[in-house]
């Protein structure tokens, strides 16, 4: 992904000047000032992609939000326009939360949001209908409203309802919901169901609690995101903490949603993901999310950015497999990479190859473990780097001390690393985990990689490609 806005906010005494960033994200979308969150409303629809994302264009750190609008047709260089969704004031209006998008039967696009008022009224789940004029500017409007209140869940206790996700399933629309479902006074983080009636996005009855979070610690969920996904369903959700992903069947008959595996999404900085689905694909198997970054960059006035697109398949023991989008190759700055390759000892740390110079790079390192037990890894400078860790007989890689299993027994591990100044997304291709990481640090000009086996000895190879933005 790409958003060329260099600048920020810097305080520079009882001053603010606007200077050049050297830690803001140029390949991943942000917002030229403020804050930039939830991606929202992800949909292909009149030959692009549309997505939408929620904002402040004021405070980094927070405020009022309402919903951007950003366009592509290749998901990896983005162009910004006016605000689609604003609070209205005059109506009690404070903020425009989460939702999303489809295509309504007379080709406008119907938005589905949830509106949070002042005042302790409660929230509401609001339809707009946007259409494109002649020059190509979105035009909305907001005039059906509510088409979702809280009396649909009759004398269900339910708090913190929010962030509705359309998805269709046996010819019917449906609509998830996050929340808190409140019994004896504790709260428990839930997904309810919705059914449409009338295809036009205005007609809903509840169909019930979908799902409840296992663990009592997770009092509420936010963006949830159901989906099919080759012959089962998955729930992506984010309950104030790493978003989480359980795979299994849904129960059409009891509308219940009955999972049989679940793992972190992502151990690192990324949450409230959204699925897209590409045109002419049968599966909903495009993840976009947020990456938080404060508070790095809110002292230049900006924070936050869009992770790259991720492809999402299941593997055989039905684990959540992520990979990044081929989009991202648009990047490279040339066609080949710089090469390297080494064998390494279990003696000590030692020096394998001084990376690429730059602030934006694509790393591939390959580690054969045929003939060790794992490996300690280190990417960076004096400035600052990033430790991977592998312990081969338990299966288990570190990044940053952030634990991920990836099977034991591998004979191979693939890290796929890109470093977009302080956004850092890591892929590990063969088990297909993720990490997302905020590092301001690895900024710095050039990086080295250190590294040895433990217990044996480790072939390596790897090839680095200098990154640029578009327009740079």
């Amino acid at each position: 992904m790409s958003w060329e806005q260099p600048w920020g906010v810097r305080p520079t005494g009882h001053l603010s000047v606007l200077l050049p960033s050297v830690i803001k994200p140029r390949l991943h979308p942000t917002v030229s000032s403020g804050r930039i969150g939830d991606p929202n409303g992800a949909v292909w629809w009149k030959g692009a992609f549309h997505l939408f994302h929620q904002q402040n264009t004021t405070d980094p750190r927070g405020g009022a939000s309402s919903w951007g609008h950003l366009t592509s047709t290749d998901l990896a260089h983005w162009v910004r326009h006016p605000t689609a969704l604003e609070p209205r004031a005059d109506f009690g209006e404070e903020h425009i939360f989460s939702g999303s998008a489809r295509e309504l039967p007379d080709g406008r696009l119907g938005l589905l949001f949830t509106v949070i008022y002042g005042g302790g009224r409660l929230p509401e789940q609001h339809l707009a209908v946007a259409d494109l004029d002649g020059a190509g500017n979105l035009v909305v409007d907001r005039t059906p409203g509510a088409v979702m209140t809280s009396g649909l869940h009759g004398g269900l206790d339910v708090e913190q309802w929010r962030d509705p996700f359309l998805l269709e399933e046996r010819g019917s629309v449906f609509a998830v919901t996050g929340g808190s479902i409140v019994r004896e006074g504790e709260p428990r983080g839930s997904v309810l169901l919705y059914r449409c009636h009338d295809r036009w996005l205005r007609e809903w009855t509840f169909e019930g609690v979908l799902f409840q979070h296992p663990e009592p610690a997770a009092w509420n969920i936010e963006c949830p995101n159901f989906f099919p996904l080759a012959d089962a369903w998955v729930l992506l959700i984010s309950p104030h903490d790493c978003p989480q992903y359980f795979v299994g069947a849904w129960d059409h008959g009891t509308n219940l949603f009955q999972p049989v595996r679940t793992d972190t999404l992502d151990s690192g900085a990324l949450y409230a993901t959204q699925i897209l689905r590409a045109p002419g694909e049968g599966q909903a198997d495009i993840l976009l999310g947020w990456i938080r970054t404060l508070p790095v960059g809110a002292s230049e006035g900006w924070s936050g950015c869009h992770a790259f697109p991720r492809r999402l398949s299941l593997s055989p023991s039905k684990t959540l497999r992520q990979t990044v989008d081929p989009s991202v190759r648009q990047f490279r700055a040339g066609a080949l990479p710089e090469k390297f390759s080494g064998q390494a000892g279990d003696a000590g740390i030692e020096a394998w190859f001084d990376e690429t110079a730059g602030e934006f790079v694509e790393l591939e390192v390959g580690l054969g473990l045929e003939q060790c037990g794992g490996f300690d890894l280190h990417w960076g400078s004096e400035a600052g780097s990033i430790n991977f860790h592998f312990d081969k007989g338990k299966g288990l890689l570190w990044v940053d001390g952030r634990k991920r299993w990836t099977g034991p027994g591998r004979s191979c591990i693939r890290l796929r690393v890109f470093l977009d100044r302080c956004a850092l997304e890591i892929f590990e291709e063969e088990s297909g985990t993720a990490w997302t990481l905020v590092k301001p640090e690895l900024t710095a000009a050039r990086r080295e990689m250190r590294g040895k086996a433990l217990g044996g000895t480790l072939r390596w190879e790897a090839s680095a490609w200098r990154l640029e933005p578009a327009g740079k």
